[in-house]
């Protein structure tokens, strides 16, 4: 297996649901670590890595997915995107995993479609690429890993990057050489709606990007209309 293949931990308790899943995730070259069980997920948390978790709510006897949840974040904190996993319409349930640290949900029956983007748009926001866009290639032989969040120069040296730097340089080489505006890089490299105060945030972010970048690519500032990637 690739040293940056994504894997993701599955844990569902129907084994035909989990089949599926494990078929639709392996299709999109991510690597699947399953659990069928409260206590099998435990295990697999205890003994695997892992960058991303799809949790059933409901399991057995033994513990939920809520409670799997609660272990996962006392664990390996808030920078692991979960994705809970629910046939109830139950909105109770729906904000206690929110509040605990859920990233978001899908509902069953599952659809490979939806499955993929909310996968694919959750490991944006924590900073990691999918299989399908893993790396860019800039200037002088040189090219940035989005997985390991660093710039691999041509002469073997490395430049590491932050998570928001990682999800700001994504972003703006996606634009294919269009400008983006202050606001469309708060919302997607920040997740919320930007207001007054966050210009120095975003200023900031760039001027760091910018610096690490010299010489491999250009950030350009725009007036009036955003910043541009150029390679």
């Amino acid at each position: 297996m690739p040293a940056n293949t994504i894997r993701i931990l599955v844990v569902e308790d129907d084994s035909a649901l989990l089949r599926q899943i494990t078929k639709i995730l392996s299709e999109q070259k991510y690597a699947v670590c399953t659990a069928a069980s409260y206590n099998e997920a435990l295990r697999c948390i205890e003994n695997e890595s892992f960058d991303l978790a799809i949790l059933d709510i409901v399991l057995d006897d033994a513990g939920s997915g809520i409670e799997i949840l609660k272990y996962l974040r006392e664990q390996r904190g808030y920078g692991l995107p979960v994705i809970m996993q629910t046939s109830m319409s139950d909105d109770l349930h729906c904000v206690r995993c929110l509040n605990l640290g859920a990233d978001d949900f899908i509902a069953k029956p599952v659809r490979p479609a939806p499955l993929i983007a909310r996968i694919e748009a959750a490991l944006r926001r924590a900073g990691i690429a999918t299989p399908r866009d893993t790396r860019l290639q800039l200037r002088d032989g040189a090219y940035a890993d989005y997985l390991r969040r660093k710039v691999f120069l041509s002469t073997g040296e490395d430049i590491n990057l932050t998570v928001k730097e990682t999800q700001l340089l994504r972003y703006l080489a996606g634009q294919s050489g269009n400008p983006a505006t202050a606001e469309s890089i708060f919302i997607n490299v920040w997740n919320c709606t930007p207001n007054g105060h966050n210009l120095h945030k975003i200023n900031t972010l760039i001027s760091r990007l910018r610096t690490k970048l010299t010489g491999l690519a250009d950030i350009q500032s725009l007036y009036g209309t955003g910043h541009q990637l150029k390679i």
